[in-house]
């Protein structure tokens, strides 16, 4: 499939086969330009896309048998999104039709979807449910992008090549990712790993510990709000084989 622009034939999308059910509620999701919005236009034809609060009280009054929304949420402020997608939830589990959703929100896309569609470079990364997508990321680029904050990556080599054996993967790994919930801070050590924490951001309802491994960026790890830490202070952390995501040297997932 291809757009153009002036002269230039730019390819956008590039091969998406993809099935939407009846009744289901379809989220594209992805970075800027990844092409969301160009596949929901390509899909659209003739029918009206839904761009705005007001908007949607336009579409709901023409009972049309499938809902188009691109970024209708995006120019408000964050009380009233959590309202307004409440309210489009529930207008999906009222009126059961189809519905496809266009975010670059990924809270957006896991609390509103029954089918998320992850973009990048116009090319569809991973389809399937929200928990799919967050507990059997496919990809490094799906592993980083579906969870807030994103996926720990260790490349299994020079100082992270010990977690192979400690975490028990297979020959092949290359790259290991944990995501920040899925760290314990453990006596020393008892751990897989050691880190210097640099910054304890309090969050409410739990600590985000940015702390530093040597050889490694700054990695993230969620504890709860009991957690007394400080800028300076050595941890050692561990986490079970359970929560720890594989893949290979191309990025993909090893099961």
């Amino acid at each position: 499939m291809q757009t153009r622009t002036s002269s230039v034939n730019i390819e956008v999308i590039k091969g998406i086969d993809l099935t939407i059910e009846d009744g289901e509620f379809c989220v594209f999701v992805g970075p800027s330009g990844c092409g969301k919005s160009t596949l929901l236009r390509m899909i659209a034809g003739l029918e009206d896309i839904t761009d705005g609060t007001f908007a949607i009280g336009r579409a709901i009054v023409g009972q049309p048998e499938t809902f188009l929304f691109d970024e209708p949420l995006s120019n408000l402020d964050v009380e009233l999104r959590v309202h307004m997608r409440t309210q489009i939830s529930e207008l999906h589990s009222r009126l059961k039709r189809t519905m496809i959703y266009v975010s670059h929100d990924q809270v957006e896309a896991m609390t509103l979807a029954d089918k998320i569609v992850l973009l990048r470079g116009g090319k569809i990364e991973q389809v399937g449910s929200p928990r799919d997508l967050y507990e059997r990321p496919q990809n490094l680029f799906a592993a980083q992008f579906i969870g807030a904050p994103k996926m720990n990556i260790f490349e299994l080599e020079g100082d992270f090549s010990s977690l192979r054996e400690r975490l028990r993967l297979p020959a092949d790994a290359h790259y290991c990712g944990i995501r920040p919930d899925s760290f314990d801070i453990v006596a020393d050590g008892d751990g897989i790993l050691s880190a210097t924490v640099r910054l304890v951001e309090y969050l409410g309802n739990a600590c985000l510990v940015h702390a530093e491994i040597k050889g490694h960026d700054t990695i993230i790890i969620e504890q709860p709000v009991g957690t007394h830490l400080s800028p300076g202070n050595r941890i050692s952390l561990s986490s079970g084989p359970d929560a720890v995501h594989v893949f290979s040297k191309d990025g993909c997932r090893i099961d």
